[in-house]
Order: C-alpha cells, then sequence, then structure tokens
C-alpha cells in the first residue's frame, strides 16, 4: 500500500505455483507467500524461533481437521534447495532479526506475484532500459556469498587442510544458507577490466584452480593458504561474465 500511495500506481498480481515461485526467487525477485495455522501450530511457530532463531522450521504443520486457523503473509526473497528465507513483518526482535527460514514442505504455502507492468510505469516516467552493468563494476566493497544457481548452496572452503595447508572449495547442501563465522563470506579485489582475485573472508587465500586436471579433464577448485605472494599468479585471478539477474559465470584465467 505505501508503494501504492508513493508512485500512484496499481501493483499487478497473481497466484503461481511453487515451481514458478522458486524460479522468481532465483532471479533475485521478491514474492508474497501465505499459510494459515492453528492455534497449536502458532505456538509451535513461535516456540521454535524463539528457541531455535538461526534454524529452520522442519516440523510439518498441516493443520487439525475442525480447528480454526489464523492467515498470515509474508515476503520470500531467498532460497536453498529445501528452504525458503522469509521476511516476517514482527520487527527485527523476531528470529534473526526479522527474518526466518522454514522447510519447503513444512507448511502449505500459496503464492503470489506482484509487478508493475513495463506500460504503466512508461505511463508515469518512472521506465527506462537498464543498461547492463559491466562486471568491473562490481561492488567490491562488502563480502559476498557466491550461490550456484542449478543447486542452491552456497561455495565454502572446507575445514580441514591438505598437505600443502590448502583448502578444497565445495558447493554446500542446503541445511543452512549462510554462517555469521563468514566459512561462507568472499571478498572481490579488482584487478583489471572484469578480472578479479576472490579470497576467503575466514581463511584470507585466494581461491584458485588446481594445475593438474583429473580424469575427467577438470580442475578441483582450491583455497590457497594465506601466503600473499601466490596472490599474483593467474590461476588464483577469475573472470566474471554477467548472464543478468546478478548471475554470473566465473572463469579461471591461468586454465
Amino acid at each position: 500500500q505505501e508503494l501504492i500511495r508513493h508512485f500512484g500506481l496499481p501493483l499487478q498480481s497473481g497466484s503461481i505455483s511453487k515451481g514458478k515461485a522458486e524460479e522468481a526467487v532465483m532471479l533475485e525477485r521478491c514474492i508474497v507467500g501465505s499459510f494459515y495455522l492453528t492455534g497449536k501450530e502458532w505456538e509451535i511457530f513461535s516456540t521454535h524461533f524463539q528457541e531455535q532463531p538461526d534454524e529452520p522450521l522442519t516440523q510439518r504443520l498441516k493443520g487439525f481437521e475442525g480447528e480454526s486457523v489464523e492467515g498470515h503473509a509474508v515476503a520470500i526473497h531467498s532460497q536453498t534447495r529445501n528452504y525458503w528465507i522469509i521476511q516476517n513483518s514482527w520487527g527485527t526482535g523476531f528470529a534473526d532479526r526479522g527474518h526466518f527460514r522454514v522447510s519447503k514442505d513444512a507448511m502449505d504455502i500459496a503464492f503470489l506475484d506482484v509487478w508493475w507492468t513495463e506500460s504503466d510505469l512508461k505511463s508515469r516516467g518512472y521506465w527506462k532500459p537498464a543498461a547492463a552493468l559491466p562486471a568491473q563494476h562490481l561492488d567490491t566493497s562488502c563480502h559476498k556469498l557466491l550461490l550456484n544457481v542449478k543447486h542452491l548452496g552456497c561455495l565454502y572452503p572446507a575445514v580441514y587442510l591438505d598437505d600443502d595447508g590448502d583448502r578444497p572449495a565445495w558447493v554446500k547442501s542446503s541445511d543452512k544458507f549462510y554462517n555469521r563465522d563468514g566459512d561462507r563470506l568472499w571478498s572481490f579485489e579488482h584487478i583489471s577490466e572484469n578480472k578479479y582475485r576472490i579470497c576467503s573472508v575466514r581463511y584470507g587465500g585466494p581461491l584458485y584452480s588446481a594445475r593438474r586436471p583429473d580424469g575427467d579433464g577438470d580442475r578441483k577448485a582450491w583455497v590457497k593458504s594465506s601466503d600473499p605472494a601466490y596472490n599474483h599468479h593467474d590461476d588464483a585471478v577469475w573472470r566474471l561474465e554477467p548472464l543478468g539477474a546478478g548471475r554470473y559465470r566465473i572463469v579461471n584465467v591461468g586454465n
């Protein structure tokens, strides 16, 4: 309602399937989710996030026959393979600073997509074609997650070291979306044009491609020990190719 009052434009909306909701969120669009719970289920819901604010709700809440239900609407802004990451309207004191995670199978959620049409925006002078930003304009002032689009898991360095003091890099299963210790956060150092050095925030070393391929001709990705001299090697330099909607292909320069 605040957006409608501010811009003077009616919002369009329509119900969408779970699959379409996942596609929208993958493209970094926020959608509305609504669900209904009984009084007993609301107690389970509230107690869970009071006691475990950082943990996803996995218990199936499917309603109790014959009991009255109360509805609620939320904003779904992110996801992993198994969980929705949701912003609530109850303030920052709820769960994880106003956000919570819930298993995609825990509740019967109805999904609503909301949008303005291009013609509506053009009629008020709010729309113009967006020029694609070159990769060198990537904001390097903040740490980032590297999220695999297909598998919805974050790239992270292993805790264990090999004999050289390096750590293999893996795509995390979707049991957790982030870690406050920063083991899934990466910093970006702009080198030239669309080339970057990507370093683990927790361990300090750069992400690099192994020099020796495996039997399939592929090369493993590792996080180097924090030897600064190694940072000048091309196998620790990556080219970012923008694909649109906040997505990039990361290509190793050295290999």
